[in-house]
């Protein structure tokens, strides 16, 4: 079995990688999968829990600030 990525500490947008949650199973084409979720806060200080891959894609970069923040300027 390989050796899976480590995420925590590292930072996409404005969210910080805490921790990694424990997976979550589901079936793809009758194969049993895992999504992995991570524990993350944000540079406002807000937290929330993430899929790695959404992180790593750059489709959430902040806990909903980023998007107030665009609004505003």
């Amino acid at each position: 079995m390989r050796k899976l990525k480590s995420y925590v500490g590292k930072k996409y947008g404005k969210l910080t990688v805490v921790k990694e949650l424990p997976s979550v199973p589901y079936e793809y084409n009758k194969w049993i999968m895992n999504k992995r979720w991570f524990n993350c806060i944000c540079d406002c200080g807000n937290k929330l829990d993430v899929r790695i891959n959404s992180l790593v894609k750059g489709n959430t970069k902040s806990c909903g600030c980023l998007a107030i923040e665009q609004d505003l300027s």
